[in-house]
């Protein structure tokens, strides 16, 4: 059995909490004037919301066991089969890894979920670029390739849009802080 990292549950829960936090305590023991302070906020929250929205809201706890997949949250929880898997993709070059499990449930509908590499292993190899793929990945692609003559591995490509929104994020960031600079 492989299961997910045993931190999903704080980034799904309580990061978008720190990072209000954070934004009020910042607002509460800075003398930054009252607009320059709205303005980098609304950026912040722009910025960030791509990722609040994909990554964050869909995460879930996965627990990939030899007959199937058992995905949890805190309202939750689903048994998805591995015949049932459409494809597997996970992230590189960011840490933490995240892996991005498409399926197909009872009623045909596709659905889609994130879920984060475990740590611990991440911690044990030296790959900066990211790009060695987590014991969960591998062991689900197997099971869901072992379950479906038709897994098509082409089919995952269309899930490297993480690092894309990422980016995108990163150029937010970097447009507050210009603004902040030049105002």
């Amino acid at each position: 059995m492989y299961t997910s990292s045993s931190t999903t549950f704080f980034y799904r829960y309580y990061l978008p909490l720190v990072m209000i936090a954070l934004a009020a305590l910042v607002y509460l023991f800075t003398d930054v004037p009252f607009d320059d302070l709205v303005m980098s906020a609304l950026l912040v929250v722009f910025g960030f919301s791509p990722i609040q929205i994909l990554l964050f809201r869909k995460l879930r706890h996965v627990k990939a066991m030899h007959d199937k997949l058992i995905s949890t949250t805190m309202a939750y929880e689903e048994e998805i089969q591995y015949d049932q898997i459409e494809y597997v993709y996970q992230s590189s070059l960011i840490k933490p890894v995240i892996i991005k499990i498409s399926y197909r449930d009872e009623l045909g509908k596709f659905n889609q979920f994130y879920t984060l590499g475990s740590f611990s292993e991440q911690a044990a190899h030296k790959d900066p670029f990211r790009k060695k793929e987590a014991q969960l990945t591998k062991f689900i692609r197997r099971k869901a390739k072992a379950s479906q003559s038709n897994y098509n591995e082409e089919r995952e490509s269309a899930g490297q849009n993480i690092p894309v929104i990422l980016l995108c994020s990163l150029i937010m960031l970097i447009a507050m802080i210009l603004f902040l600079e030049l105002s």
